[in-house]
């Protein structure tokens, strides 16, 4: 009987495999997994080997396209209320934090950025684009508190933002949790400000 299996078998071309076990899936509070955190296709990192010391927050950067400040940073402890209604928390050993940014255009007529050209680069040489963020493009000059923005879950790094003046961000990133907790951020071949956030 088990010779007639094993012809069968061998005839058949099949093998033994083991049922795949089904991964569970959590309907309450969603909870981000560290390996999901996106990562950007092109990650922007200046390619220099002497690389200029990084501007403090506050302190505006210019490259040929574009002028750069971001205004304001938080480690988000309390977790990411989004206006959907979800609640995410980090896991252990990572951290959430958020940056205000304003970004003037240099270029004549309109610019764009990707959310992939809006990112942070870790001391470990990963880099990330924002796991949610919101946005507003306003004229030259007028003033917008980027704190206001409601932010979303950020599914797709190719979506472009265009503005012609001045645009305000409001991101929200995943990162490594150190203490202090110090990242790069840069928007697409702007210099790089650091960002440093305490516990």
């Amino acid at each position: 009987m088990l010779l007639i299996a094993f012809i069968i078998l061998a005839c058949s071309g099949g093998a033994l495999a083991a049922t795949a076990t089904p991964i569970p899936t959590n309907t309450a509070t969603p909870r981000p997994t560290n390996t999901a955190t996106p990562k950007p296709t092109n990650t922007p990192v200046p390619t220099a080997t002497l690389e200029p010391t990084p501007a403090p927050v506050g302190v505006p950067v210019q490259s040929a396209s574009y002028e750069v400040v971001v205004s304001n940073i938080k480690r988000l402890d309390s977790g990411v209320h989004t206006g959907d209604g979800y609640y995410w928390s980090a896991n252990p050993g990572y951290v959430f934090i958020e940056l205000e940014v304003k970004v003037t255009n240099l270029q004549s007529g309109a610019a764009n950025v990707s959310w992939g050209d809006i990112y942070v680069l870790e001391s470990s040489g990963n880099a990330w684009y924002p796991n949610w963020g919101g946005y507003k493009a306003v004229k030259s000059g007028e003033n917008f508190a980027a704190s206001s923005l409601s932010v979303s879950k950020i599914k797709n790094s190719g979506f472009t933002l265009f503005f012609v003046d001045d645009l305000y961000l409001r991101v929200i990133y995943i990162v490594a949790e150190s203490d202090p907790t110090i990242v790069l951020f840069g928007v697409a071949d702007s210099p790089m400000i650091e960002v440093v956030v305490k516990k």
